[in-house]
């Protein structure tokens, strides 16, 4: 399957089959934050470009908030929206939109049943951190957590048992997710690797505890009424111009999850290559049969 990638901070090795649209002078306007101007504009110049499921790599997880402008592209009448990451991104962020915060903008758009993020490490949705979420979209079951291996008991006092799941183990998680989703439901699948164990591949966010081998069986499940995926986590080292934008990204401790130095960088973006060529192999048609999730 011929991937698209969005060459912004190059990142993205070289994959198999591939396009590649050169985005580099928009790092610097859309990495980690941007005004939501900025997406509708990048939205309308990628429309022509993300037609049908094709998979949509773009690069470090900073830019994970590009995935409002690729679902409204794919947009489908109660579609579910299936998140694998190790945050929730759905932090408040009063001044436009950023890598942490974009969900509750999809979980707004009129064609979107819910948004269940999946595979939460962090420690995010801790209870200390819980006036920090955006709570509408949580108390109206549009969003969803699916978290593993983090005390969420709380979610009973704040009357949001139904939507805050928390679980011993991925396999348990996945199975109950499997439970959960209408099987006729079509869904967007959006990745970032930084839901992933550091043994598997390593990203510039604290990372989860999912292994490569459960992200792939989320995606056999999902394969047959997938109407777009798209995959960040990549690693990429970048100074910001724009000095609030370097204070914000030190705020979220970013700089602890960095390569030690240009070796290591290289080692992680080869890693990140294989796990890469490994997904898209994976969505072929003639890969193995479906598997229900957490088997």
């Amino acid at each position: 399957m011929k991937a698209l990638v969005l060459d912004l901070d190059g990142s993205v090795l070289p994959l198999q089959a591939e396009r590649r649209i050169a985005l580099q002078d928009w790092q610097e306007c859309l990495r980690f934050s941007c005004r939501m101007s900025d997406l509708d504009a990048l939205g309308d110049l990628l429309a022509e470009h993300c037609q049908g499921p094709v998979p949509v790599f773009m690069g470090s997880g900073d830019f994970h908030h590009l995935g409002i402008p690729l679902i409204r592209a794919r947009r489908t009448m109660g579609m579910d929206v299936v998140v694998l990451d190790n945050h929730p991104d759905n932090m408040r962020f009063p001044w436009g939109v950023h890598c942490g915060s974009w969900v509750a903008h999809v979980a707004a758009m009129p064609e979107v049943h819910a948004v269940h993020v999946v595979g939460i490490h962090a420690a995010d949705v801790r209870l200390g951190h819980f006036w920090e979420q955006v709570w509408g979209p949580l108390y109206q079951a549009k969003v969803h957590y699916w978290t593993v291996q983090v005390p969420v008991e709380y979610a009973r006092w704040v009357g949001l048992s139904k939507v805050i799941h928390g679980f011993d183990t991925v396999d348990g998680m996945l199975e109950a997710l499997d439970q959960h989703l209408d099987a006729q439901r079509p869904v967007y699948l959006s990745v970032d690797k930084d839901v992933l164990n550091v043994e598997d591949v390593r990203t510039n966010w604290d990372q989860g505890v999912m292994r490569q081998h459960e992200l792939f069986e989320v995606l056999d499940a999902l394969r047959s009424r997938l109407i777009g995926v798209d995959v960040t986590g990549e690693v990429s080292v970048y100074r910001y111009q724009n000095a609030w934008k370097r204070r914000l990204s030190a705020l979220d401790g970013q700089q602890a999850h960095q390569p030690a130095n240009t070796e290591e960088l290289q080692k992680w973006q080869q890693d990140q290559q294989r796990f890469n060529q490994s997904f898209l192999a994976r969505l072929q048609p003639e890969a193995d049969s479906l598997h229900k999730l957490g088997r």
